[in-house]
């Protein structure tokens, strides 16, 4: 836990969720992958194949047990565990090529758990009616300042947006 919650001194981020404020959306998100009650403080990894595990940017796992299966590769170990980097990690930023809408925020969550969501491509919306047509990929996304009260990009679309 105490690794969790040092991300703003050592501006290494963890997906823990040791902030009792978290946006419940991000709760949401982490049980995509993870058990846990609602408003918990602290969620391990159980799905290693969810997608949503790279979505979140997440691109180290540290673990007391090797793992077997899922896009996490060993790097190394150190006493007492292991250290795995995801293959599947998705850049923070970056545009997608499609939507999938969504009714409700509870109907989002659900669908970041279905077996054909694809975060590399599309996005899950609320409130969008239709989803945006399939088409190129969307552009790039650079970062060209990342701090703790602002973050500016320089985005490049292939196309205008549609949506």
């Amino acid at each position: 836990m105490a690794w969790s919650t040092t991300g703003p001194i050592t501006h290494i981020y963890t997906a823990n969720g040791a902030d009792v404020m978290a946006v419940y959306r991000t709760m949401l998100a982490r049980r995509a992958f993870a058990k846990g009650e609602r408003w918990g403080a602290y969620y391990q990894i159980q799905d290693l194949h969810s997608p949503v595990i790279g979505l979140m940017n997440t691109q180290f796992l540290i673990t007391s047990a090797r793992l077997a299966g899922g896009p996490f590769r060993e790097r190394t170990s150190i006493p007492g565990a292991y250290i795995y980097e995801n293959q599947a990690v998705l850049p923070r930023f970056f545009l997608v090529s499609r939507l999938r809408p969504a009714r409700s925020l509870e109907e989002a969550a659900a669908l970041l758990k279905t077996p054909d969501f694809d975060p590399k491509h599309e996005a899950i919306v609320e409130g969008v009616p239709e989803p945006a047509a399939a088409g190129e990929p969307a552009g790039t996304v650079a970062v060209l300042e990342y701090g703790l009260q602002q973050v500016r990009l320089s985005v490049r679309a292939n196309a205008p947006h549609t949506w």
